[in-house]
């Protein structure tokens, strides 16, 4: 099982023009799919998800793959580890109902959904979040790492 890969042929490739985020039209075997590598900004930018939404709509309903860094919690019940009540910011509202419309799911939640997990400690706040993610259709997960791995990925994030 160790030093597996997955070989998948790139069809077709669209960025963001800042750089936040690439869009690759992938195939592997029979199955198409969208892979999306996200780097949210580190400020409320709900344009951002705006603008993927549409070039994605107009890709079709291929099943998606979305990994990166969001830069915005998206549970802040089990996504943050102050109780302390917040409102979300408005980039991870228009992100959810992304998610909601398409119906990505957080696989770590997806499979894990009270367990712990962050990505970010903020020094100054004395706060852990989850910030990275990877959010997928619910079928085929079979095309994404297993849960275990997204966690030690995450555990290597830049933060």
């Amino acid at each position: 099982m160790g030093g597996e890969g997955l070989r998948v042929h790139l069809q077709e490739l669209a960025k963001y023009p800042s750089g936040r985020y690439i869009i690759a039209h992938c195939t592997k075997g029979d199955l198409i799919f969208l892979l999306v590598g996200l780097y949210g900004p580190n400020y409320d930018d709900p344009q951002l998800y705006q603008c993927l939404s549409s070039k994605l709509a107009v890709w079709g309903g291929f099943p998606q793959i979305w990994a990166g860094d969001f830069n915005c919690v998206l549970d802040l019940t089990v996504d943050r580890s102050s109780g302390l009540p917040r409102k979300p910011s408005a980039a991870a509202q228009t992100r959810t109902t992304m998610a909601a419309d398409t119906g990505l799911v957080d696989i770590w939640r997806h499979k894990f959904p009270m367990e712990g997990g962050y990505t970010h400690y903020s020094a100054v706040n004395d706060l852990h979040t989850c910030i990275d993610y990877w959010l997928v259709d619910p079928e085929p997960t079979y095309i994404v790492p297993d849960p275990g791995h997204i966690q030690t990925m995450n555990q290597c994030s830049t933060h």
